[in-house]
């Protein structure tokens, strides 16, 4: 999804059309996982787009808000690795899980770093 936040015809006013491995290239995985889990990520409300069900193909809009903030909350490597682990150990394996558990690692830190001058 970085790749997404980073592209400068993902603003709304343009589209992004291809099948899943066209607009989320990562060669060492299939197809199908890829379609698969750009459909969850559209299912979660983080891209605006659609899929083709006939044609294969994504077209794709726009990074939504949610979209940013799970890129933000996911960015440093050490939160994503942190964050699957909890995830993981809790029970949930889900982008969503994932989401929320290094929303919680940042809230945590924010908190460590304000102390007493938290709300």
């Amino acid at each position: 999804m970085l790749a997404l936040e980073e592209d400068p015809d993902l603003n709304g006013r343009s589209r992004l059309n291809g099948h899943a491995s066209q607009l989320v290239p990562l060669p060492d995985h299939d197809e199908d996982v890829l379609a698969y889990n750009l459909m969850m990520i559209l299912d979660e409300g983080w891209l605006d787009g659609e899929y083709g069900m006939t044609s294969g193909t994504f077209t794709v809009t726009r990074l939504t808000a949610d979209g940013h903030d799970f890129i933000d909350s996911t960015r440093s490597p050490d939160v994503w690795e942190k964050a699957k682990s909890i995830a993981t150990t809790a029970g949930g394996q889900t982008l969503r899980f994932v989401s929320e558990a290094a929303k919680g690692i940042i809230r945590a830190e924010i908190a460590r770093k304000l102390g007493p001058f938290m709300p």
